[in-house]
């Protein structure tokens, strides 16, 4: 297996992000304060709260007993390789996935189906659904990951115990299985909101971030022991999992988080993210930036209220349309019914949003982002800005490159025995591998066609109001009608020139990798 780690350098200095958007949703200001006493260690159960029949099972009481990282109800499933793999493929646990590394673990493994209590950013309560995989052989004491899968949808049957997860939410599930043999406990916990009644806010930062917290708890009382976990999570589960470790030293201080795996990560620059960009041209794909931008707004609206973020103001009448359909819609299905529209189709104006990735807390647990060389739906230069932003702030950071498509990626890093896993075991006991924020130099990639403002953006250039921006290029990329095409391979020198007027106010240089095709 190939891996790619480079080492090239920037002629850049980076300049604070602004935004490139003319009109701002007021968002009000909700103070976050921990709300849970300590735990120094979980005692795991002797007894489960009775879980409610298969038609009560999704619903949640009110008001939610315990307190956050309680499980409220679970229950054993009776088909446990079917939980894991979902119907990919006609899996058993007698004929495991192809070409996903592992299989069901030899020792006593159990999985169960959960829903544990937890919070949003303004401390409300919020009940969020999980499956826990359990080897009962190594269960006393065992270490844990937390696994967070990408985004599936705004439907209730559209996460862990519905059946529309994406190929690479099944093969992360299957590959972690081969963890699970070397001694680890796995909950694969939904988004806030997802599997039980209400609107999810999944891609609100905090919200996600709690909700792994949480996950971690809820685990740990079935396995017992000091807290120390990995958390770990693939696309919008790769953007959430990067504030757990500054969020758990106010809301979940007593939790030890070893280590933070990104994979094929959603990147994030100023106040939007790369699932928000009106900019972005997604040759493969228009409809992901359609579907992906409505399901933020509903999101938003759900969180802060229908006043801060009124639909019917940044959406025009198609995208109210497609609103109001996207409510019981999984992924897929919001990408099919987005496919004939294009992002000025559905939005009014464009709107400035709070960053759906934001670090709020540095923290000092080793994060490693693994990036996808043929990755159609996450930008590598927005995985870059993230990977820039996390080394300011003082987290220390990794970068990995693996081929492979934005599913498949998954599998192809936590099977690497020489590479991922040694990483993987070095932070898992407490360590602090060497090249954490190593200079990298972005890539760019066929699959997107790479708008100025776009680029701007995504390497982090200040476009202040009424500015324009020019893009040059030499090597292997060009620029036609102001755009940026990368070539087959190699590497390409940017130089990206701002200006107000005829007056120049700022020119960067960069040095860009062309992924290999």
């Amino acid at each position: 297996m190939r891996r790619f780690i480079t080492t090239l350098t920037l002629g850049l200095v980076f300049g604070l992000v602004v935004p490139l958007v003319a009109h701002a949703a007021v968002i009000p200001d909700v103070p976050v304060s921990p709300v849970r006493t300590p735990r120094a260690s979980v005692t795991p159960f002797t007894a489960l709260l009775p879980a409610p029949d298969e038609a009560a099972f999704f619903s949640p009481p009110s008001p939610l007993p315990g307190r956050p990282g309680d499980v409220i109800w679970a229950r054993l499933s009776t088909t446990p390789a079917l939980d894991v793999y979902g119907t990919f493929s006609g899996i058993t646990a007698e004929s495991p996935a192809p070409n996903i590394p592992g299989s069901w673990p030899s020792r006593k493994a159990e999985v169960w189906h959960v829903m544990y209590h937890t919070t949003n950013r303004a401390g409300e309560s919020r009940a969020a659904m999980a499956k826990i995989i359990v080897d009962r052989a190594r269960s006393a004491g065992s270490k844990l990951i937390v696994s967070m899968h990408g985004w599936t949808g705004l439907g209730d049957n559209c996460g862990v115990f519905g059946n529309t997860l994406l190929s690479g939410a099944l093969a992360q599930a299957a590959s972690l299985l081969t963890y699970v043999a070397d001694g680890y406990s796995v909950v694969i916990p939904d988004g806030p909101g997802v599997g039980v009644p209400g609107r999810t806010t999944t891609m609100i930062s905090a919200d996600g971030t709690r909700a792994i917290l949480d996950a971690a708890y809820a685990g740990l009382l079935f396995v017992g022991g000091t807290p120390e976990v990995m958390v770990h999570g693939h696309s919008l589960g790769g953007l959430m999992v990067y504030g757990v470790g500054g969020e758990a030293t106010t809301y979940a201080p007593e939790l030890r988080i070893r280590g933070i795996v990104a994979l094929a990560p959603a990147g994030m620059s100023g106040p939007g993210s790369a699932l928000f960009d009106p900019n972005r041209v997604n040759t493969s794909s228009s409809s992901i930036d359609v579907s992906n931008g409505i399901a933020h707004l509903m999101q938003l609206e759900a969180a802060y209220g229908s006043k801060a973020i009124p639909l019917a103001k940044y959406l025009t009448p198609r995208g109210m349309a497609l609103a109001k359909k996207f409510d019981t819609m999984c992924n897929s299905d919001m990408q099919s019914a987005s496919s004939l529209f294009k992002y000025r189709d559905v939005m009014k104006v464009d709107i400035s949003v709070p960053d759906p990735g934001s670090i709020s807390k540095a923290s000092a647990t080793p994060t490693v982002m693994v990036i996808s060389t043929e990755d159609a739906s996450v930008d590598p230069l927005y995985q870059y800005q993230t990977y820039v932003k996390m080394c300011a702030a003082g987290q220390p950071t990794y970068w990995m490159e693996y081929p492979g498509n934005h599913g498949s990626v998954t599998s192809n890093a936590l099977g690497d025995t020489t590479v991922f896993k040694p990483w993987w075991k070095s932070v898992a006991a407490g360590n602090q591998p060497a090249g954490a924020c190593a200079p990298v130099a972005p890539m760019v990639s066929r699959y997107f066609r790479y708008t100025a403002p776009y680029v701007a953006n995504a390497l982090g250039v200040a476009l202040p109001a009424k500015s324009t921006v020019a893009l040059a290029a030499t090597g292997s990329c060009r620029v036609v009608k102001g755009m940026l095409e990368p070539g087959m391979s190699g590497t390409c020198e940017l130089s990206v020139t701002v200006s107000l007027g005829k007056k120049q106010i700022s020119s960067s240089a960069f040095s860009l990798r062309v992924r290999e095709i």
